[in-house]
């Protein structure tokens, strides 16, 4: 069983992941050189497919890869918002080393979704990227998130390779058997769902 979770989900989904950051990374520059909202479709539109490849494998943060807490690189939400437009109108070279050295909270997909994403549309966001003051860095600092988020990807990957064999063989009836972890993790992702996703919008927590 163990086996097949690997072969079939884990690993298959591990490769995805690291392609579909290739394909974000290269219609984020094609969307830097040629700033057009069709451009921007397209990042949207490579974003969201990553989303989705994400969601299917945020089930298996389990064991040592829960430990090394790369799923926090990868997606910490809420993001910060202030710390991202402070870092995109300060000094600072926006490389991908220095996203690699921010917390968080000021990287990964949720920073990626607030730069490319506006409730008020497209147009907002082509502005941004076109002719505000920070319009340059704006497109730096996207650029420098897709390289760090193409990096932890990788090393995501390579992780799961490293323990293949512990997660495989974790047959445990405990705690630290791999099934019941998995299990643990299956709940508690649907417990996030009750919660956050339709609980505070519906009011459970306020009486709203």
């Amino acid at each position: 069983h163990l086996i097949s979770v690997y072969s079939n989900e884990i690993s298959p989904l591990n490769n995805k992941l690291t392609t579909q950051t290739e394909v974000l990374l290269a219609s984020a520059n094609k969307f830097s050189t040629e700033t057009t909202e069709e451009n921007l479709e397209l990042v949207q539109k490579d974003w969201k497919e990553f989303q989705n490849i994400w969601k299917q494998l945020e089930l298996y943060d389990i064991g040592p890869i829960a430990g090394s807490f790369i799923s926090f690189e990868i997606n910490r939400w809420p993001t910060d918002i202030g710390r991202i437009e402070d870092n995109i109108e300060g000094t600072e070279n926006l490389t991908e080393e220095f996203i690699a050295s921010l917390g968080s909270s000021s990287k990964g997909i949720s920073a990626i979704e607030y730069l490319i994403f506006s409730p008020s549309g497209n147009t907002e966001i082509l502005t941004q990227f076109t002719t505000d003051e920070n319009a340059t860095r704006r497109k730096e600092y996207l650029l420098a998130l897709c390289e760090n988020l193409q990096s932890k990807s990788l090393t995501l990957k390579s992780l799961w390779e490293t323990n293949e064999e512990s997660f495989i063989n974790a047959v445990e009836t405990g705690i630290s058997g791999s099934q019941n972890q998995l299990v643990n993790a299956m709940v508690a992702l649907i417990e996030e769902t009750l919660k956050t996703k339709l609980g505070a919008p519906l009011g459970d927590k306020n009486g709203g």
